[in-house]
Parts: C-alpha cells; sequence; structure tokens
C-alpha cells in the first residue's frame, strides 16, 4: 500500500513511518535555515565583547582598522542602510501584491 511515500522513495509499511521521516527531514532544515543562523551571530557576538575585554582593543581595531573611523563609519551605515532599504521594500511589495505569507 503506497500512503504517503514522495519523491520515489519505496513504499513504506505504513504512513506514520513516512510522516515521521519526513517531519525529521523538515526539522533537521528548519535548524540549519532558520535555528542556525541566529545562533551562530550571538556567538560571534560574544566572541567579539570576550576578544574586546582581552586584548582591551576593539573589534575594528583587532582587524587593522583605527577607530574612531569616519570612512569605516560611513561603509557600514551605507551597507547596513541599503540592506534595511531593500529588505523593508521586499516585504512591502510582496504585501500590496498578496504574496506575502505568514512562516
Amino acid at each position: 500500500m503506497e500512503c504517503c511515500s514522495l519523491g520515489g522513495h519505496p513504499p513504506a509499511d505504513s504512513c506514520l513511518h513516512d510522516a515521521v521521516h519526513f517531519h525529521m527531514l523538515d526539522s533537521t532544515c528548519e535548524l540549519i535555515l532558520f535555528r542556525l543562523p541566529p545562533r551562530l551571530a550571538m556567538m560571534g557576538f560574544l566572541v567579539s565583547v570576550l576578544e574586546e575585554f582581552w586584548t582591551g582593543k576593539g573589534t575594528l581595531q583587532q582587524i587593522g582598522l583605527e577607530t574612531p573611523s569616519l570612512p569605516a563609519l560611513i561603509a557600514i551605515s551605507t551597507l547596513t542602510g541599503f540592506a534595511t532599504l531593500w529588505a523593508t521594500s521586499q516585504t512591502l511589495v510582496k504585501a500590496q501584491t498578496g504574496q506575502l505569507e505568514p512562516r
């Protein structure tokens, strides 16, 4: 009896086996795509703060940029500003065209 098998997988003895298998696959993909990057960002921020505490130098000084640096401030502000505006505009376009879906 082929019940829940998808993607060329051989039929399982029960639908429950396939449902559990695909649920585990979805959970793994969710972990990699949605939960891991924020956790890595938090760990990177923590490491940056600890290194600043241990070395006495700021993050930018550790990579060779003198601080305060007006060109670095302008570059970082411009990059984050444009990224924020682009992402916001994409969300607004999707909302206006009815393509915005809840997660």
